[in-house]
């Protein structure tokens, strides 16, 4: 035997005490209804089979109601007719339809309200209202934090766009004295430029010339030290305002709360390297 899977269809009533009395008043009408309905046909079938326990009542009818026959031009055109004549009406279908326009002129207001109320759902959902608070929480909270950290971005930009020029500075400057000093050191070279000038000197004039050409080379590690100096002091200014930088927005992305501690930290040793 096919098995025929039935569902009903659920309807959402909101949730709420006004609507739960409503429910229980409509709930309790229908009961009621119901009731009335079920002693209602019980005296309608008491009536019939007491009517039809009794005899039929005999109708006299005159000459007049019966000499042009007991049957309505109506039924007389039904009985005239051929079956499946079209142009003949359906005595089914009209008494179909009088039935049907009898029965919704006996209805009355409480028996549409007891239809309406047996339309109800047997199964009560509570419906709850959803609202968008969160995600328009979150949609700011993003948005906060990513300005905040375009605003880092720029703010690093800055710092670099201060200190480059100063690094810049420094290499041309060194690179100029030691330029100067590399024509010096050629100028003293180049008295032992040729084979016959070289001939010339003497072991102590050779020695002498050496100590003149070794006596640059002090100078130019000071140079050197005095510029790694700068360096490193223009390096300690610039990670200190990094830094301060990190510092400051790193505790501004915490308290707007889009990313949670570990990965906030992880994206800002990202930016950090």
């Amino acid at each position: 035997m096919a098995t025929v899977d039935s569902s009903k269809n659920v309807r959402i009533v909101p949730s709420g005490q006004v609507y739960r009395q409503m429910f229980d008043a409509q709930l309790q009408l229908n009961r009621s209804l119901s009731r009335y309905d079920t002693e209602s046909r019980l005296q309608r079938l008491k009536s019939r089979e007491l009517s039809h326990s009794q005899s039929l009542p005999l109708i006299r009818l005159d000459k007049e109601d019966t000499q042009h026959g007991i049957l309505t031009s109506r039924q007389k055109t039904w009985i005239g007719g051929f079956p499946n004549d079209p142009y003949v009406e359906n005595p089914v279908l009209y008494k179909q339809y009088s039935e049907y326009m009898t029965q919704k002129l006996q209805d009355t207001e409480t028996s549409q309200a007891g239809r309406e109320v047996r339309g109800l759902p047997d199964v009560v959902v509570s419906k709850k209202q959803g609202s968008d608070i969160v995600d328009r929480i979150a949609q700011s909270r993003r948005e906060r934090h990513e300005s905040a950290v375009e605003d880092m971005h720029q703010e690093l930009s800055v710092i670099s766009a201060e200190i480059e020029p100063l690094i810049e500075e420094l290499s041309d400057k060194l690179l100029d004295k030691l330029g100067e000093d590399d024509k010096n050191i050629a100028m003293i070279l180049r008295r032992i430029e040729d084979d016959e000038m070289l001939l010339t000197y003497d072991l102590k004039g050779i020695l002498a010339l050496w100590d003149e050409v070794q006596a640059h080379s002090p100078k130019r590690q000071a140079w050197i030290l005095d510029m790694d100096r700068q360096l490193c002091q223009l390096e300690a200014s610039r990670m200190d305002k990094i830094r301060d930088v990190f510092t400051r927005y790193g505790e501004k992305m915490h308290n707007i709360s889009h990313l949670m501690k570990p990965d906030l930290q992880r994206a800002l040793d990202k930016d950090s390297q």
